[in-house]
């Protein structure tokens, strides 16, 4: 406002928008043509895919399609090599020849390249990420009211299913936590920990991973906690209380609620048990029983 008067408009800004927006018009097309004509990029077109690559349901289809007006076999890649061989030009080892749709049923890179009376298309790839059942990823490990008080509490995840789980931008009702855009996907077996304070975790737990801290607190008296995906739509959820057939040592006496019914209700009481590592042991299984060592 002190440099332009009158003063520039949210009007003058869509302006100056759509007219950069303009001038980028056609340029990724100019820069391949003018990389064909100086020998860096291959005069055929790559092969497409039918989906962008990101996030897709399970059992998903993706199909490699021609170019227009173009003939030739696609060989493509699911391992993250080039479908060519770098040195002989010929289709590498791990390079399959397309011939139907591949089903997506986890994480996969594929990587596809046009072969046509012996020369290269450009080369194709994109990242499929395969969205689990909600059921696979569980809260396993409640720590709601540790004596030393609030600062110490975490909650635990894992992936009990084949596939992993997409997490990125999945938020929590009961708590306020958001996963980062940037989350890699669960993969099965692993854990995920979030804490309340990171510096009380790592004093307590100074072994064991923590992926993020949340904002407010888990309610010593019980409370509903639920986790949604990108989409809002619900991952896993559970409501646990201090009574009503509930553990009671996890309120206030040191042990951490454990998830012991993982195809049970997890809103039932005889889905849970108290941990028993007192303090808990987030990160890792809880054991069935304790040591032979430390009962002699």
């Amino acid at each position: 406002d002190a440099v332009f008067d009158p003063p520039l408009t949210q009007d003058d800004w869509r302006i100056a928008q759509q007219d950069v927006l303009n001038q980028m018009d056609g340029n990724v097309a100019r820069l391949i043509e003018r990389a064909r004509q100086t020998g860096y990029y291959p005069d055929l077109d790559p092969p497409a895919f039918n989906l962008p690559g990101g996030l897709v349901a399970p059992n998903a289809e993706v199909t490699l399609d021609l170019p227009p007006t173009r003939t030739g076999e696609i060989y493509y890649t699911l391992d993250g090599t080039d479908p060519r061989q770098a040195v002989s030009g010929g289709v590498a080892p791990t390079a399959l020849r397309y011939v139907a749709p591949l089903v997506m049923t986890a994480t996969t890179q594929v990587k596809a390249r046009l072969l046509a009376n012996g020369q290269w298309s450009a080369l194709a790839e994109t990242t499929f990420r395969v969205a689990d059942q909600p059921s696979s990823l569980q809260f396993t490990e409640i720590m709601y009211n540790p004596p030393e008080g609030g600062d110490y509490e975490f909650l635990e995840m894992k992936n009990n299913g084949n596939s992993a789980i997409e997490l990125a931008n999945a938020t929590f009702e009961g708590i306020r936590y958001t996963f980062p855009p940037n989350t890699p996907p669960l993969l099965p077996g692993e854990f995920i920990v979030l804490a309340r304070n990171a510096a009380a975790f790592a004093e307590k737990y100074p072994d064991a991973p923590l992926f993020g801290t949340y904002q407010g607190q888990l309610s010593n008296d019980g409370e509903a906690l639920t986790l949604h995906d990108y989409k809002g739509e619900t991952i896993h959820a559970v409501t646990y209380d201090d009574d009503r057939g509930w553990p009671v040592s996890p309120d206030g006496r040191g042990d951490s609620l454990v998830l012991v019914a993982l195809e049970g209700d997890p809103d039932d009481p005889r889905s849970w048990r108290a941990g028993t590592h007192l303090n808990g042991s987030p990160g890792e299984d809880d054991p069935q029983t304790l040591p032979a060592s430390w009962k002699q």
